[in-house]
């Protein structure tokens, strides 16, 4: 399947207070797919969101780099691990 078009959502990605990192992808990737399926009635929209995560921190994302995100390494130690989800 090929996309019609591409349509980022610029949305809020602040992540709530307490919120575990998966919930916060499913989250973001649900509240970007429903802004761009208002902007195209009736299209099929394919939509998700990556996060880094050290534990239950979420590691901010760094700046987009040849298309794709630049992931964060944790300050201290140990390993990040990157969660990605679609939209429902």
């Amino acid at each position: 399947m090929l996309p019609d078009a591409v349509d980022p959502a610029d949305i809020d990605e602040t992540p709530r207070k307490a919120e575990l990192p998966a919930a916060y992808a499913a989250r973001v990737a649900a509240e970007k797919g429903a802004l761009v399926a208002a902007r195209h009635p009736g299209a099929l929209i394919l939509s998700g969101d990556t996060v880094v995560a050290a534990g239950r921190r979420i590691l901010p994302m760094g700046g987009k780099r040849g298309g794709g995100p630049r992931l964060s390494r944790p300050a201290v130690g140990g390993a990040g691990i990157a969660s990605t989800a679609p939209s429902p």
